[in-house]
């Protein structure tokens, strides 16, 4: 991360959000298939439970495509966090 720009103060708070998100994204791989209760939705929001119903495939599959779309969600964000940093004082612009 040196090599790339990342100035010191920032390392470790970025490879600690990276160790959040995978050890997250473990945790969701044996959670239970479905964690919001479709049936609670029924009468309050009708677009959120379709939502919901279209996302459950089955647990494995969620939870994969969440951890891509997360992963992805990060690496973006993490490189425009970079991008935004003055080398004035290492803090976004």
């Amino acid at each position: 991360m040196l090599r790339d720009g990342w100035p010191k103060t920032h390392i470790l708070p970025a490879v600690t959000d990276a160790e959040s998100f995978v050890l997250g994204s473990a945790i969701d791989l044996v959670a239970p298939p479905q964690m919001i209760a479709a049936e609670q939705l029924v009468g309050d929001s009708p677009v959120f439970l379709e939502i919901v119903q279209s996302g459950y495939i089955d647990g494995s599959t969620r939870a994969e495509r969440a951890f891509r779309v997360g992963l992805a969600a990060l690496i973006t964000g993490l490189r425009d966090y970079l991008a935004s940093l003055t080398p004035e004082n290492e803090v976004p612009g």
